[in-house]
């Protein structure tokens, strides 16, 4: 009778668990500020640096962090990125002219989308170009078309008005497209500089480099609606559509992940399922789902997908990887998680053959609503290497530009900083503002070109906090 029952549990193990792998996974406390997570990552020579926002104590905004970590998991530093403006989601890192570079979208107080940056990670130089404030959302991506021209995408919640904006980072101009009859929240890529490929909820579809011509509109694709990615194959003679499942995605119910094969012109040439079918909802990562790897790829998402109501922690949900050879037959699925809910953001490759997942964690178990930034480092076998979690700290006080000139802002709360004071590398003290002297601006022009630290105190003359000042004359 035992063996029985044994075999019986055996059975019912094997039918209803997931394939899930949580070998050396490393959880930190809860979120103190919520989280949008990981939004993007960059791999440099010995290190992997990640960009991620936090909502912060001052209403209605939000920061970039830059953290990096050794290829060994090893927290390296963590850097708060700053300019005029409080940012939304929109931040990416981009290659161009032998530098790399991370692009955002700055929100003012109201909510607005008020200015693109580009900063030069290396330098932390910004490039500030100023925009229209009617539009409070934007999608997915931050496109490069050139080295001196960039794409993206806005939209306005109660107009419901879409527009692409086109950056010429050499004539210092901005154009914007007019208004568009769909809600792409994706771009993907440019075919040969003359169009730029859009991403909707039910449709695929291609606007001109001029925004002259809506050159084509596909409807109801098997797969490749609900976010994913669009991936080019053998110089843009076919194209990967990797997504939801559309027919199944208006209902929200079992959506399985699959592809489009789809020639230059757009037309399926074949479906493809991949992992799990029919039990859950699983979407493809927000911003990056498809990974070219040495001999295929990696396609990554959320399985489990529920975040309509907030808070959606209560619901368990994994990252889901699929690995594929060049042929795009499927090698290995894995499901990593099922403790917590987890949301995957994207999925790079990696220079070792593996790759890494990346998005957020929420604990619900422990009490906590806000999501942590968190990612892992998986092996070519889609065995875990290590993972990470990058809790966001609650910040006192925020300056900005940085580097800065003649002039610094200062945003803190209200009561909670009583004195601020400046010092050099040797931690001299160069300026001291007290009581009713703070200011949102901080007079530096006395300073010299370099390096300094700017400590905020509360009303117990306790250190708050200290940020790095960078000062460029």
């Amino acid at each position: 009778m035992r063996k029985f029952r044994y075999i019986l549990l055996l059975i019912y193990a094997i039918i209803f668990s997931k394939n899930i792998d949580a070998q050396n996974f490393i959880y930190s406390t809860p979120a103190i500020e919520d989280s949008w997570g990981i939004i993007d990552v960059l791999e440099g020579s010995d290190y992997y640096l990640f960009t991620s926002s936090d909502y912060n104590f001052i209403k209605d905004s939000s920061f970039c962090n830059l953290t990096y970590i050794s290829k060994k998991g090893d927290l390296i530093k963590s850097e708060l990125i700053q300019n005029s403006k409080s940012f939304s989601r929109s931040e990416f890192f981009i290659s161009r002219a032998n530098s790399d570079y991370l692009t955002q979208i700055g929100l003012d107080r109201n909510q607005y989308v008020a200015e693109f940056i580009e900063t030069n990670i290396e330098t932390r130089s910004s490039e500030i170009y100023s925009l229209e404030s009617e539009f409070n959302t934007t999608f997915n991506d931050i496109l490069k078309i050139a080295d001196s021209l960039y794409f993206f995408g806005l939209y306005n919640i109660d107009s419901h008005k879409t527009v692409i904006v086109k950056v010429n980072l050499n004539s210092k101009k901005i154009i914007y497209s007019s208004a568009l009859d769909g809600f792409p929240g994706d771009l993907k890529l440019s075919i040969d500089l003359q169009s730029v490929v859009l991403k909707g909820l039910s449709f695929l579809g291609l606007i001109d480099l001029n925004f002259n011509n809506k050159l084509i509109r596909i409807e109801n694709l098997k797969f490749g609606t609900f976010s994913g990615d669009l991936y080019p194959l053998k110089n843009k003679e076919k194209y990967i559509n990797f997504g939801g499942q559309s027919q199944d995605l208006r209902n929200f119910y079992n959506v399985d992940f699959g592809l489009n094969i789809l020639d230059k012109d757009f037309n399926i040439l074949k479906n493809i399922i991949l992992g799990r079918t029919g039990d859950t909802i699983d979407i493809p990562a927000r911003t990056q789902s498809i990974a070219s790897t040495n001999g295929g790829f990696y396609f990554g998402g959320t399985s489990n997908f529920k975040i309509w109501e907030y808070p959606y922690g209560f619901e368990r949900s994994w990252f889901m990887i699929m690995k594929t050879d060049s042929a795009l037959n499927l090698e290995w699925t894995k499901e990593y998680g099922g403790d917590a809910y987890y949301f995957m953001t994207g999925i790079i490759a990696t220079s070792d053959g593996g790759g890494i997942a990346y998005g957020t964690r929420q604990d619900t178990t422990k009490g906590n609503f806000n999501r942590d930034p968190f990612m892992i480092k998986f092996d070519k076998n889609g065995m875990i290497t290590f993972t990470k979690t990058f809790p966001q700290t609650k910040k006192m006080f925020a300056v900005y530009p940085n580097p800065a000139s003649n002039t610094l802002n200062v945003k803190f709360e209200e009561n909670l900083i009583t004195k601020f004071i400046i010092t050099n590398t040797e931690g001299k003290v160069l300026k001291e503002i007290l009581g009713d002297q703070i200011d949102e601006k901080i007079d530096i022009s006395n300073l010299l070109s370099g390096v300094y630290f700017i400590s905020g105190y509360n009303k117990n003359l306790e250190l708050v906090g200290t940020q790095k000042l960078i000062v460029k004359k």
